[in-house]
């Protein structure tokens, strides 16, 4: 009970603390929105939205919060319910992992986050925004991606900073072309 509850507590700040961090702008999200074959699927069946296939409580989350990264719009608050459902309490010791939330979890912490970051470069590739304001942006989405999402890794048997590099392995051509200088927050240094 006591897990459980704080667990829970764990969660609702997460919650609060991610609210702070997503974007402002206005579009709908869409849960049709299209959705490219992430690493973490590679060895599944996609879906038609290039998901794997997930029950509906993992799925639509997470197209949404695929949708929100496509806009450059921040997805931390929806990676965050998904995230929540998949590792909000740490399996039982001595138990196996389970393949289905440890997937969950990749998903939305690095493919997600892989494409947020890539639609950040987009913009400053097409002068769309500032390179100096995107680069910030993007090191401030890692940043407390990882302290708040990254914190739940262990709860799924993964280790965050494999992610990390993961995450960074996606991003990093385009991110020595634009914002070399926040490599180093990537690999989880900061500057």
């Amino acid at each position: 009970m006591k897990a459980k509850k704080s667990g829970l507590v764990l969660l609702a700040a997460l919650l609060l603390a991610a609210a702070g961090c997503g974007s402002d702008a206005s579009a709908p999200e869409s849960p049709d929105a299209p959705v490219q074959r992430s690493v973490a699927t590679s060895s599944d069946e996609p879906s038609p939205s290039g998901l794997p296939e997930l029950p509906e409580s993992y799925r639509k989350p997470l197209m949404r919060a695929f949708a929100r990264a496509d806009r450059a719009e921040n997805p931390t608050m929806a990676c965050t319910s998904v995230i929540g459902r998949a590792a909000s309490n740490p399996a039982p010791a001595g138990t196996a992992p389970d393949p289905e939330r440890q997937r969950v979890f990749e998903l939305c912490y690095v493919d997600v986050g892989a494409r947020y970051i890539e639609a950040l470069l987009a913009q400053v590739r097409d002068k769309a925004a500032t390179q100096e304001d995107n680069c910030a942006r993007i090191a401030s989405y890692v940043v407390i991606a990882r302290g708040s999402l990254g914190t739940f890794a262990g709860n799924v048997q993964l280790d965050r900073v494999v992610l990390d590099e993961r995450l960074l392995e996606r991003v990093l051509p385009e991110m020595k072309a634009s914002c070399e200088g926040q490599i180093e927050v990537l690999r989880g240094h900061r500057q």
